[in-house]
């Protein structure tokens, strides 16, 4: 099979630190209607920052699902997985 060629732009706005999701909540209203947000099973709650971004989410209006079926480095299927809910939420 010959190469693919495949090109896209994908910005990336990496925020860190105490309390970065809330005091950034602007940028998470301005993304859009829908999300899924994507974890592994227990490291998002246990450290708190899935409640975080529920609250802002809550906040602001915005619908979203939780798919926590990524393990560590993730494999294609569970990749397929999470983007195949993506699309049914119309994320």
């Amino acid at each position: 099979m010959p190469p693919m060629n495949i090109s896209f732009f994908n910005p990336v706005n990496v925020i860190t630190g105490v309390g970065c999701v809330k005091q950034n909540a602007k940028v998470f209203e301005e993304a859009g209607r829908r999300c899924l947000i994507v974890t592994g099973k227990h490291g998002a709650r246990a450290s708190g920052a899935l409640a975080d971004v529920s609250a802002v989410l809550d906040g602001a209006g915005i619908a979203y699902a939780v798919f926590d079926g990524i393990e560590p480095n993730p494999s294609y299927a569970s990749c397929l997985a999470a983007a195949a809910e993506a699309k049914r939420l119309g994320a």
